[in-house]
C-alpha cells in the first residue's frame, strides 16, 4: 500500500489507508504500509498508534523537503514571514527585498510543487518498494492520493515488478481548487492519463466522481469503481453524553481558510439569540482544527461571541469524543459546484458518532441523499432552510434535553471500515487474478 499519508502524519487521507489496512486481512490480505519517514507539511501530527496495527507492516522512504528548508532559511533572513500553517507559502517580509524574494519563492514553488511538493519523495520510495518487492511475493499494488506522488511510485513499481496495481484517487488527479497555471494545466492532464494507464483498477470516493474518472481514462480490467470513506465501529466506544444543559453543535477539521464556510450557521444562530428564539447562554458551537483569522474576525462581529468556542488541534480521539458528547454535529461544504459531488471524509466519519449530522451544502448534491438514505441528519442549501431546522432542533432540544438520532443501522453499516474495506478486498483479488487470497 503505497500511501504518503499514514498515521504518524496528520492528515484525513492517512485515516482511510490506516482503516483499510486494519480491516484488509479480514479478507486474506496481508497489508505492508510504504509512507514517509518523516513529514513537516501538516498543520497537525497524527497518532503513531493509529497506524501501529498487528497485522500491517511498516516501511518507510525519506521525503528531502527542499520546500520547507528553504522557507525556513529565508524566514530566519527575514526576507519572508512565517504564516504559521506548514502547508500554506510564506508571506511578504515587510521590505521591498523581501516582497522579492516572495515572489521569487513563489515561482519557484509553483514549478518545485509541481504536480504536487512531494515528488523528491519518489525515487527513495520506489527503490524501497523495490527492494520491498524483491524480497517477499505480492499479489497487488494499491496506492492513494492526494498526493499524486503516490501514483508515479506505484506505476513505476508495477511496471518494473510486473505485479498489478489498483489506483485509489480520494480527490481528483486535478482538483479543481488547485491553481495551475495554462501550461501545466496541459501537462497535468497529460501526466494522468500516463501514469494510470498501467493501473488495473480505478477507484474514488464517491459514484459522480466515478464517472468522471471512467470518463477521463477509459474502462480497467477490473473496473472503475466507488468505496466511500466511512467511520469505525472500533472510534465509537463509549464515551461522554451528550450535554442536556447546552445546545452543542461541534465541527472537526479544517476550514481551509474560511472556503467552508462557518458565517451562515454562526449568523443565522446569532439572529435567533437576537430575536429571542434560542437562549445564547444555552448554545455552544465548537470548532476543532487549525486556526482561522478570518474565524476569530467572524465571531467577533457576532452580537453573541461567547457562542463559539476555538478549541484548536486536538488528538484525533478526542475529536472523536467531542462529536459523541455533542448535541449535534456539523458539515460545512464548499459553495463550489465540486462539492455536490462529493461527501466529504468528516460526514461519513460523523455516522460513527450517533448523533444528528447537521450539513450546509449550498450547491446541493449527493450528502443530502447520504443523510436521507441513512436517517443520519439533514442537509440545507439556502439561510432560510438553515433558519427552520436550527430552530426545530432546538426546540426539541428544549423540550427533552437532547435531538434524537434516527439513524438507519443496516444502511449506516454499509459505510463501516469494516465493510468498505470488503468492497476494496474484491477489486484487490480481481486484480491479482485470485478468488481467495491466501491468509
Amino acid at each position: 500500500m503505497v500511501s504518503y499519508n499514514y498515521p504518524p502524519v496528520g492528515a484525513i487521507g492517512a485515516v482511510r489507508t490506516s482503516k483499510l489496512a486494519r480491516y484488509l486481512p479480514d479478507s486474506g490480505w496481508r497489508p505492508t504500509v510504504l509512507t514517509v519517514s518523516r513529514d513537516r507539511t501538516k498543520w497537525s501530527g497524527g497518532e503513531l498508534e493509529e497506524g501501529a496495527l498487528r497485522r500491517v507492516r511498516v516501511i518507510k522512504a525519506p521525503f528531502p523537503d527542499i520546500l520547507t528548508m528553504a522557507k525556513e532559511a529565508l524566514t530566519r533572513l527575514g526576507l519572508v514571514k512565517d504564516t504559521g500553517r506548514p502547508d500554506e507559502p510564506a508571506a511578504p517580509g515587510g521590505a521591498t527585498r523581501g516582497g522579492t524574494a516572495r515572489r521569487l519563492f513563489s515561482a519557484t514553488r509553483r514549478w518545485a510543487a509541481f504536480p504536487d511538493r512531494y515528488l523528491l519523495w519518489v525515487p527513495f520510495a520506489v527503490v524501497r518498494g523495490l527492494i520491498e518487492l524483491r524480497k517477499a511475493e505480492y499479489g497487488a499494488i494499491y496506492s492513494t492520493s492526494p498526493p499524486v506522488s503516490g501514483h508515479i511510485v506505484a506505476a513505476a513499481l508495477s511496471r518494473l515488478s510486473g505485479v498489478p496495481w489498483v489506483a485509489d484517487l480520494r480527490d481528483p488527479w486535478r482538483h479543481p481548487y488547485i491553481d495551475f497555471s495554462p501550461l501545466q494545466d496541459r501537462i497535468d492532464a497529460r501526466l494522468e492519463r500516463l501514469v494510470l494507464r498501467r493501473a488495473s483498477a480505478l477507484v474514488t470516493v464517491s459514484e459522480p466522481l466515478a464517472d468522471e474518472l471512467l470518463a477521463r481514462n477509459g474502462r480497467r480490467p477490473c473496473g472503475v469503481a466507488c468505496v466511500t470513506n466511512g467511520f469505525d465501529p472500533v472510534d465509537a466506544s463509549e464515551g461522554a453524553p451528550p450535554s442536556s444543559d447546552r445546545f452543542v453543535l461541534t465541527y472537526t477539521g479544517a476550514l481551509f481558510g474560511l472556503r467552508q464556510d462557518p458565517a451562515p450557521l454562526l449568523q443565522t444562530l446569532d439572529g435567533l439569540a437576537s430575536e429571542g428564539s434560542v437562549d445564547p447562554g444555552r448554545v455552544l458551537v465548537r470548532f476543532f482544527g487549525p486556526r482561522e483569522p478570518g474565524l476569530d474576525a467572524l465571531i467577533g462581529g457576532l452580537a453573541y461571541p461567547g457562542m463559539v468556542e476555538v478549541c484548536g488541534v486536538v488528538p484525533r480521539g478526542r475529536a472523536l469524543e467531542a462529536q459523541r458528547e455533542s448535541t449535534a454535529v456539523l458539515v460545512l461544504l464548499w459553495d463550489e459546484p465540486y462539492t455536490a459531488k462529493i461527501y466529504g471524509g468528516k460526514a461519513l466519519e460523523y455516522l460513527g458518532a450517533g448523533r444528528p449530522i447537521l450539513a450546509w451544502n449550498p450547491s446541493g448534491g449527493i450528502i443530502g441523499d447520504l443523510l436521507r438514505r441513512t436517517g443520519a441528519g439533514k442537509a440545507v442549501c439556502d439561510r432560510e432552510e438553515l433558519h427552520r431546522v436550527l430552530l426545530e432542533w432546538y426546540g426539541e432540544f428544549e423540550r427533552t434535553g437532547t435531538v434524537a438520532f434516527h439513524g438507519t443501522e443496516p444502511e449506516i453499516e454499509r459505510y463501516s471500515w469494516e465493510s468498505l474495506a470488503g468492497e476494496m478486498s474484491s477489486i484487490i483479488d480481481c486484480v491479482a487474478g485470485v478468488e481467495h487470497p491466501g491468509s
